[in-house]
């Protein structure tokens, strides 16, 4: 009867979850969101399940797909920018499914859509996962003190979205070209870094800062990718076809949200054996 109770308890808190979520999300709705809108993350983390999966996402599901950046505006405050994903309609010849990627921004009450797929702009990639970050700029704002006659500089920051979307070229396998393709939330532009996949945003440590401080940083990209050669040292024999070594070098590299190369990371080369 006790575990009963506490899984009614349970189900009855996943359904204050969904239908809190579900209120949020409305209101956004009314702010021009489109209705199939999915949070981004767990339309990541659900998109080869059934559609009635998709739809089953509560108020933490918004929150995982959220950033906090400085205010537009620049006096001080933040701004929380959720991206959605909307699936496309899928026709008879497709592999596979195409999407829009959407913004909401909680400071303007205003959604957008930054990321159109279509056969003509990443047509021929599967779009995996994403990666969010806030781009943020800062201009000095300078003034005279009256009373001390002293130059003041205000370092202003505004903040804006930038998604990082782990893309793969379909080619039917799991040897298809992996990249990373980033969008700009203020513009819509991308780019995309071939053969290198998002792994992480690096937040950095800012616990140290008054709490109003803590999302003025900057945010950084680490994408990983890989340097490989082969060395075939050993003729055929009885026992096998190939025996090749490879060697692997993984590599780390850090951006800025703009696509700015700041840092190259080789890794320890390691020699791996392919035997066939």
């Amino acid at each position: 009867m006790r575990r009963l109770f506490i899984l009614c308890a349970l189900l009855a808190i996943m359904g204050m979850t969904h239908a809190q979520g579900t209120q949020a999300l409305k209101a956004m709705q009314a702010k021009g969101l489109p209705t199939n809108a999915i949070p981004a993350k767990y339309y990541f983390q659900h998109q080869f399940e059934s559609p009635e999966a998709l739809r089953q996402f509560g108020e933490g599901s918004l929150d995982e797909s959220s950033i906090v950046v400085p205010d537009a505006q620049g006096q001080g405050g933040e701004s929380t920018i959720f991206f959605f994903i909307v699936p496309q309609p899928v026709k008879a010849d497709q592999d596979f499914g195409f999407v829009d990627l959407w913004i909401f921004d909680d400071a303007t009450q205003r959604a957008r859509r930054i990321f159109h797929q279509n056969p003509n702009n990443y047509g021929e990639h599967i779009v995996l996962d994403i990666h969010m970050m806030g781009d943020v700029n800062v201009r000095d704002s300078v003034y005279t003190d009256k009373k001390t006659r002293q130059r003041i500089t205000r370092h202003l920051r505004t903040g804006y979205p930038v998604a990082a979307l782990q893309v793969q070229l379909y080619n039917g396998t799991g040897h298809g070209i992996i990249s990373t393709l980033l969008v700009d939330g203020r513009t819509g532009n991308t780019q995309l870094l071939e053969h290198q996949t998002p792994v992480k945003v690096l937040y950095p440590l800012t616990n140290m800062l008054m709490l109003a401080e803590w999302n003025m940083a900057q945010s950084y990209l680490i994408t990983t990718g890989s340097a490989v050669n082969s060395d075939d040292p050993y003729q055929p024999t009885e026992d096998f076809d190939i025996f090749s070594h490879m060697n692997f070098t993984p590599i780390l590299y850090i951006y800025t949200p703009k696509g700015q190369l700041l840092k190259t990371i080789e890794l320890p080369t390691e020699c791996i054996d392919m035997v066939r």
